[in-house]
């Protein structure tokens, strides 16, 4: 028989049954008798893409030419793009291909055209179409929860204070941001712009682990399985076709593992460890690290999972059977 035998002095951890789990990591959990235990981690949210790809121009808009917009703020759909010098005024035929387009024109120094979500969604921002009449711009950054992921500074257009260009920017950073800045050059702008192009954002997120259960109160003996399961922020989709994903438990002193059994393309992966006889632990079973071993856990969009279960901390013990 495999036993473990305890007496924990923290009553809400004692149980009728033998063993410890010693799960390393800074988060406190409790096994309640009867219960399994559900040991939480801590997860980053993060805020979701525009539902589909959008161009804002302003072809339907209705402009009236050389007419004063009433505001430094043009909104279409969940986008503003706000010019900081005054307001917008529009322009019928300035456009890319004669269409459309807002005219910013104070020229008075250093200025800036920010495009955002209202929802705070993030988008990939694509490209956008310039008519330089003397103004021009100088850099476009990127932001994202407030903070800058980088900044282009050349391409077409760049610089340019004359000219009409279709300006792409760069995957990196603009593939993945909810605020983008337009800086012009040192006069200020004296230019039409149309045609600001948004994609939904690539999913570049790998699966997290949310939370992890361990097997229910019980006396174990040789031949019963333990059974772990790692929930996981998304679906994961597990291939063992050169190999079992696991996770190392210490048990008396001995590394055993417990395989990879069910669950995948679903958000609870099930691992198993059927025990071995002779096996005896005094000190509690240790949960360790999960590991590939060969497989391979992704999401449909290839990312592949963090394998972290825990953060790093002292350790913790609860009495569990």
């Amino acid at each position: 028989m495999s036993c473990c035998k305890t007496d924990h002095p923290d009553e809400r951890y004692q149980t009728p049954a033998c063993g410890f789990v010693n799960i390393n990591t800074g988060i406190k959990w409790i096994v309640q008798l009867g219960f399994a235990a559900v040991v939480l981690l801590s997860m980053s949210v993060n805020a979701a893409s525009i539902p589909s790809n959008v161009i804002v121009d302003f072809n339907a808009s209705g402009f009236v030419e050389s007419a004063d917009h009433g505001s430094n703020v043009f909104t279409q759909g969940d986008f503003k793009i706000t010019y900081s010098a005054a307001n917008w005024f529009q322009d019928t035929d300035d456009g890319q291909s004669n269409s459309a387009g807002l005219f910013a024109g104070m020229y008075s120094g250093v200025e800036t055209i920010t495009v955002e979500t209202t929802s705070g969604n993030e988008f990939d921002f694509v490209s956008f179409y310039i008519n330089a009449f003397g103004g021009g711009f100088a850099s476009v950054e990127g932001f994202r929860d407030g903070s800058s992921v980088g900044t282009q500074s050349t391409g077409s257009g760049f610089g340019q204070a004359n000219g009409s260009f279709t300006v792409t920017l760069n995957n990196n950073p603009f593939d993945n941001v909810d605020k983008v800045v337009i800086t012009s050059n040192g006069g200020g702008y004296f230019d039409v712009f149309d045609s600001f192009v948004f994609n939904t954002v690539p999913d570049v997120t790998p699966p997290t682990v949310t939370s992890v259960s361990v097997p229910f109160s019980a006396t174990y003996i040789t031949g019963q399985s333990l059974s772990f399961t790692v929930n996981t922020s998304e679906n994961v989709i597990v291939n063992i076709s050169g190999g079992t994903p696991r996770i190392a438990l210490t048990i008396g002193g001995t590394t055993k593992y417990a395989t990879y059994s069910s669950g995948s393309g679903t958000s609870a992966l099930v691992f198993s460890y059927t025990v071995e006889s002779g096996l005896v632990d005094s000190d509690g079973i240790t949960v360790g690290a999960l590991g590939l071993n060969g497989g391979t856990l992704k999401d449909a969009a290839n990312n592949d999972m963090t394998l972290t279960l825990n953060s790093e901390g002292s350790p913790h013990k609860s009495a569990i059977a």
